[in-house]
Parts: structure tokens; C-alpha cells; sequence
């Protein structure tokens, strides 16, 4: 009976909340605005890092995830695309919708991250999420395809720093 009192006591000095040892969940980050400034719609996929065992204030350690897809308007935004990381550079691909037209063909960039096969024939383009995929170039072209139209594709993307300005503007190129 005295530690029921005991423990009532303590829980109405505490406000009535219940102490707990559980880790809070990861601030989200800064989130990932996209605007279409052209005259068709696009689809987007996004890649970041995820926290790890190593982690730094400065650095995340965890597998590169991908994952896609939105589609967006021609003049339209899509706000808030998730960071569940915080983590500070966000990388970005994308197609024009219709002909799966790539927005742009640079190979001169160091950024890469694996997505399902986009040549579809006009069909839906089903959403994704790869983790393990992101190992390398090997890796994703040789794993099981993420969906029914082909091998994965290893493709360029560009990077966005969160901390510098977290809306990209794509006009075209």
C-alpha cells in the first residue's frame, strides 16, 4: 500500500506523466519543396541518407534511401516532402510524365541513387522506397526489380542542400 502512495505521489508531482527511459523519436528536418515551373507534368524521386551507428552532429551514417514517386503539375508545387532524418543534403531525380523523358541527362555529377525501371509504356508508375539497392551501381541494377516494367535504373541526381534553400525550382533544365 505505501508504495501505491508513493508512486501516486510522484505521479502528481510529475504533472500525472509517466517517466520513461525510451529515446524520443528523431526530429524530422527541414522538408523537400519541389516547384514545376514548365508546361507538363513531372514525377520526382528523392534520395537521402538515414541515421547509423556512427553518426555525427555534422554527418548520417545509414543507408541511402530512395524512394518516389510524386507527380507534379505543370505550375505546381509539391510541399513537404519528407526529411525523417534532418538529414542536410537531399538529392532529386526526375521524368516528364507522358513520354518518361528524363528532366535532364548529366552524368558529370558524383550523385547516384537506384529507382525502379520508369519506361512504362503509359502505365502508372508505382511508388518505392530502396534502401539496400543504394549499395552501388551493382547492386541496384542486379536486385530484384521494384516493379513490373524492368531492371532498376541507376540514375544522376541532383543534390539540395536543406540548411542553404530546401525549395527547388525546376524550369526545364
Amino acid at each position: 500500500m505505501r508504495y501505491l502512495l508513493l508512486l501516486a505521489f510522484a505521479m502528481l508531482l510529475s504533472g500525472g506523466a509517466v517517466l520513461s527511459t525510451a529515446k524520443p523519436a528523431l526530429a524530422a528536418g527541414t522538408p523537400l519543396n519541389v516547384c514545376n515551373q514548365t508546361s507538363t507534368n513531372i514525377s520526382i524521386a528523392v534520395g537521402y541518407f538515414s541515421s547509423g551507428p556512427s553518426d555525427t552532429n555534422t554527418e548520417l551514417t545509414g543507408p541511402f534511401v530512395s524512394t518516389g514517386w510524386w507527380v507534379i503539375s505543370a505550375g505546381q508545387c509539391q510541399n513537404g516532402i519528407a526529411n525523417p532524418f534532418a538529414a542536410r543534403y537531399m538529392y532529386w531525380w526526375g521524368f516528364y510524365d507522358g513520354g518518361a523523358d528524363h528532366l535532364w541527362n548529366d552524368d558529370t555529377t558524383d550523385y547516384h541513387f537506384c529507382i525502379p525501371n520508369i519506361h512504362s509504356n503509359g502505365a502508372t508508375v508505382p511508388g518505392f522506397t530502396l534502401e539496400d539497392e543504394n549499395a552501388n551501381e551493382g547492386a541496384c541494377i542486379n536486385a530484384s526489380a521494384a516493379d513490373p516494367f524492368g531492371a532498376n535504373q541507376w540514375i544522376t541526381a541532383r543534390e539540395v542542400d536543406m540548411d542553404v534553400n530546401p525549395t527547388v525550382y525546376f524550369n526545364g533544365y
